[in-house]
């Protein structure tokens, strides 16, 4: 990395990077939020445990993004 400073530049991993903090933030409601689900759809453990973080993941993305649109929250969340 010391030898190449560049690397992973304009990648995915560097857009989502400035998402950390908001996607840290949102992930334990979305969780709350899956688990109220689960519990009226009683999933099987095996699709929950594929399912979940792949869901949480994406709407947490999702949520932080719209949040990041937001001109005062903008501060909070990057």
């Amino acid at each position: 990395m010391m030898c190449n400073p560049d690397f992973g530049k304009n990648t995915v991993f560097e857009r989502w990077g400035k998402m950390t903090l908001g996607i840290y933030l949102l992930h334990p409601f979305i969780l709350d939020v899956l688990d109220l689900l689960n519990k009226k759809m009683m999933l099987s453990s095996k699709v929950r445990d594929i399912a979940f973080p792949v869901v949480i993941v994406f709407v947490c993305i999702f949520l932080t993004r719209l949040l990041l649109k937001n001109r005062l929250l903008k501060k909070v969340c990057q």
